[in-house]
């Protein structure tokens, strides 16, 4: 399994994950510490698990509902349709998945 670490070194809940992540001897990344290249890291270590604060995380939720956003055509009404389907999932039944549109729509996402 691998980590990858945004986090500043002195940050409390990342000495946490790190000490977690050492017990189990996990592989990490550390990130360059740029936002800017953040998705890009994360799509080069595709890591299995990480810990960011949460002004990072709206910042990647926002870049993904902006690509959502411009997608048009088929794929655009495609990935709004999937996008409540799965709201309405974890409403109805507390559950995050979808098999359909998983594996069709937000494979990439993920």
């Amino acid at each position: 399994m691998k980590y990858y670490s945004f986090l500043p070194m002195a940050h409390a809940f990342g000495i946490n994950v790190m000490c977690y992540v050492f017990l189990k001897s996990l592989h990490i990344c550390f990130g360059t510490g740029d936002v800017r290249k953040i998705m890009e890291e994360l799509r080069a270590f595709k890591p299995h698990f990480t810990a960011f604060v949460p002004k990072i995380l709206s910042r990647i939720v926002s870049s993904i509902e902006l690509s959502l956003k411009n997608m048009k055509g088929f794929k655009g009404k495609m990935a709004k349709i999937a996008v409540s389907r799965k709201l309405m999932n974890k409403q109805l039944y507390n559950k995050n998945t979808h098999t359909i549109f998983d594996m069709i729509v937000f494979k990439k996402m993920r």
